[in-house]
Parts: C-alpha cells; sequence; structure tokens
C-alpha cells in the first residue's frame, strides 16, 4: 500500500516481527519490581532487551525521531516520536501466560497516526497493524514473516459487535489501583455492570475492540500503554478519549482512557460524566 506514513508503517511490522520472534525464543526471566501505577510493577530482562532491541532499530531507521519508551522513557521530541512498550502484560509473561504483547506507535506533532501490536503466544501468534486515515488490519496464527502490503492486502477490522444495548454489552472497567480514584472507578463499574475481566495487557484489549470480540474498555495508563491500541481503534470505526490527571496518591499524571466499538461511546458518556471523573482534567 502508499501511505504518508508508509515508511515509518513498514519499519514498525519489521521491527515487531523481529521483536515477537525474539521474546518467544527467551526464557521467561527473573522479574524485579518498580514503582508504577498499581504501587509495585514487574519488569524482566526480557522487558529490557526487547526495548533496547526496538530503539536501537528505530534509531537506525529515524535518527531523527525521539523515543517515549516505558522502561526508561527515552527522548520525546515535539514533532516526531515512537512510543513503545517492550512488554505490555509482564505479569503474564513472567507467571507464563499467553496473553501479553509488545506494542509500538509512531506520533507526528502529537498525534499518533501509525500503531502496531503483536503477540508472539496469544491465539497462535498476531498482529495488528492501523494507520491513520487508511484502515487497520490483524493476522492470527501469525509466523511473523509478512510485509505491511501483505498485512493490509487482508480485510480490513471493524469495531462492530452484534450487541447493542448498553446492558448487553461485553467490556471492562478497572479495577482501579489508584487510591485516589477509586470511589469514581467503582461507580462506573456498578452503573455499567461490566462483565469482562481485565486480562492485564491494555494493547491486546484494545485489539479486541478493534474486532469486534468486546464493546469498551475504561482505564487509567501511561502513553505507551494505550497509544498504538488506540489508533487500531479509530481506524477499526471506534471511538477513544483519553483525559491528563494529576494522581495525588501516585505524585505524577496519568491518562484517563475509553475505548469503545462503533456506537458505544455516546451510551458510556452519561455513565462516565456522572461519576464525576472527568471533572478537572484537560483534554489530550
Amino acid at each position: 500500500m502508499s501511505s504518508k506514513y508508509n515508511d515509518e508503517a513498514e519499519s514498525v511490522v519489521r521491527v515487531l516481527n523481529e521483536s515477537a520472534r525474539k521474546l518467544k525464543g527467551l526464557k521467561c526471566s527473573d522479574y524485579q519490581t518498580k514503582n508504577g501505577k498499581s504501587g509495585v510493577d514487574l519488569v524482566t530482562q526480557a522487558d529490557r532487551d526487547i526495548q533496547e532491541h526496538i530503539i536501537s532499530f528505530l534509531q537506525e531507521e529515524f535518527p531523527e525521531a525521539g523515543i517515549i519508551a516505558e522502561e526508561d522513557h527515552g527522548i520525546e521530541k515535539q514533532d516526531k516520536n515512537f512510543i513503545i512498550d517492550p512488554i505490555d502484560g509482564t505479569t503474564n509473561y513472567s507467571a507464563g501466560r499467553r496473553y501479553h504483547s509488545i506494542s509500538i506507535a509512531y506520533q507526528e506533532y502529537g498525534e499518533v497516526v501509525v500503531g502496531g501490536i503483536a503477540s508472539p503466544e496469544f491465539e497462535g501468534g498476531i498482529i495488528s497493524v492501523g494507520i491513520r486515515n487508511e484502515g487497520a488490519w490483524i493476522e492470527t496464527e501469525y509466523s511473523f514473516n509478512m510485509t505491511l502490503d501483505q498485512i493490509t492486502d487482508s480485510e480490513a477490522m471493524k469495531a462492530e459487535s452484534n450487541r447493542e444495548l448498553l446492558e448487553e454489552s461485553l467490556g471492562m472497567v478497572e479495577a482501579s489501583s489508584v487510591k485516589d480514584i477509586e470511589d469514581e472507578m467503582s461507580e462506573i463499574r456498578k452503573e455499567l455492570g461490566a462483565t469482562y475481566t481485565q486480562p492485564g495487557s491494555a494493547a491486546l484489549e484494545l485489539v479486541e475492540i478493534a474486532r469486534g470480540t468486546i464493546d469498551f474498555r475504561i482505564d487509567t495508563i501511561d502513553i505507551w500503554d494505550y497509544a498504538a491500541g488506540h489508533v487500531i481503534v479509530e481506524e477499526a470505526g471506534g471511538d477513544v478519549t483519553s483525559k491528563h490527571y494529576f494522581s495525588q496518591s501516585i505524585g505524577r499524571e496519568l491518562i484517563f482512557t475509553a475505548a469503545t466499538g462503533k456506537g458505544f461511546m455516546e451510551k458510556l458518556k452519561p455513565v462516565i460524566q456522572s461519576s464525576g471523573f472527568a471533572e478537572g482534567m484537560k483534554d489530550t
């Protein structure tokens, strides 16, 4: 395919292929702990190895671009950045569970225009790619050997399910570990009666929305958790919103996000607004 962001998208696919094969070949290493959103987060040597590989690849291809990455945050630039989560779902990975992924997004002038997510284990291996104004695609039972053109030759994803009513919907609301928003998140959960259990990889859950498996996801996360997934959801016809807020309990800024399949955002908005959580937050 020919796209304004073809070079960046092709490189994202190439490094995702390499990184997924590399991650699949790694044995789960001992983990360490770090301060995170949940108080204590896990990090493994594989997180560091995969991130180092991705950064090295992208800096060689695009030396002018900045890097925003989970494990060391990188060097952000105003115009062009790659946003990296080397293993989204480290807890699952360290426990030997299949539900984990690698997530890479490309951002220009504050807008994410390319997103790629790959999992070497989930559904026999998957890759999903979204390109702004072009579409979103997915390959399952994937061997991590296809080009961007081969992936985008397949039928585009649609963020649609056969569930039309909110009370019939399938979605998840974070069981928040961020103490200063526990009440608001609890209120949203009670209103929605969310029936989907959070499996531990925000990126994969966003892919699930983009292909209509689930209908919505509400969470408080960092940019590397959702950047790639949001462009995939939007290009599949879904909707996303995100707002910054300062968490007093953590002492830094987090991002409230909601992503939905087609037609569900308008149904969710009254519930979010009635929780009071949206007050005092600034749009991204």
